[in-house]
C-alpha cells in the first residue's frame, strides 16, 4: 500500500492562466502573477517543480528508481543521473534575477521513484554524510530552505521505517539542518501556513496552499 504524504489545494483566484504549449515549443519564462507547474520526466520517477505567483519555488519529489519495471528510457539521455538533470532543468526555468534555490521541498512518500534509490556506486555528498540520489542529489546543486515530509522526526508510522534509502535520506536531513541551515518540518493536515509565499505575499493575498492529508489523517 502506498502511503501518500498528501494533497494540497491551490486556490488560484485572480491568476492569469498561461497559454497551453504545443509539443516541441519552448516554454515561456515565468512572470509575476503566474503559477507555473513543471512535470519533470527523467524516465526514473516523479518530479514536479512549482513557481508560485510571487516567485516562491517548491519541488515535490525527485525520484531515481533502480527498478527496470518502473522506468522508461532515460530522459533527456543517460549521461547524467536524474538528480542532476532535475537541478539543471530548475536552473534553466527558475525566475530570472534570483539565485537558484528551492524555498520548499516535499517528498510525497518514501519510495525510490519519488526520493531516490541508494547503492554503493553512487557518489557521496560534499560533506561525506550521505549518498547522492534523487532528492539528495538535487540539494547538492540547489539549496533547499525548508523541507516537509509526513514522517519527521521519528519515521515510525505506521511502524518504524528503516531501509537503506530512508537511512540515507535521514542522514541527509540531519546534515543539511546542521550545516546548511535547512529547516525540516512534519507535514500536518489542515494547515495553510507551512507552505506560503515568501517573496511578495502581500501582493497575492487570495493565493493559498492548504495541506489536505497525511498518515491517514484527512482535513475536512
Amino acid at each position: 500500500m502506498r502511503f501518500l504524504l498528501g494533497l494540497f489545494v491551490l486556490l488560484l483566484a485572480a491568476l492569469n492562466p498561461a497559454a497551453a504549449q504545443k509539443p516541441g515549443e519552448v516554454l515561456p519564462p515565468w512572470s509575476p502573477g503566474e503559477l507555473d507547474i513543471h512535470h519533470i520526466n527523467t524516465g526514473k520517477g516523479d518530479c514536479i517543480y512549482f513557481i508560485f505567483p510571487d516567485g516562491t519555488t517548491m519541488l515535490a519529489d525527485a525520484g531515481s528508481s533502480a527498478r527496470k519495471e518502473r522506468v522508461t528510457p532515460p530522459r533527456p539521455d543517460g549521461s547524467r543521473r536524474p538528480g542532476e538533470w532535475i537541478a539543471r532543468y530548475i536552473r534553466h526555468v527558475a525566475p530570472a534575477g534570483s539565485a537558484p534555490q528551492l524555498d520548499y521541498a516535499l517528498p510525497t512518500h518514501f519510495h525510490e521513484d519519488h526520493m531516490g534509490a541508494v547503492s554503493d556506486d553512487l557518489p557521496m555528498s560534499k560533506s561525506g554524510d550521505y549518498r547522492l540520489s534523487g532528492l539528495t542529489e538535487v540539494a547538492e546543486y540547489i539549496p533547499i530552505r525548508k523541507l516537509l515530509d509526513r514522517g519527521w522526526p521519528d519515521y515510525n508510522w505506521p511502524s518504524p521505517l528503516h531501509n537503506r534509502m530512508v537511512d540515507n535520506y535521514r542522514a541527509f536531513l540531519q546534515s543539511q539542518s546542521r550545516k546548511s541551515g535547512m529547516t525540516v518540518e512534519r507535514f500536518q493536515p489542515g494547515r495553510n501556513d507551512q507552505i506560503v509565499m515568501v517573496k511578495s505575499p502581500a501582493s497575492y493575498r487570495q493565493f493559498e496552499i492548504r495541506n489536505i492529508v497525511a498518515n491517514g489523517e484527512v482535513w475536512t
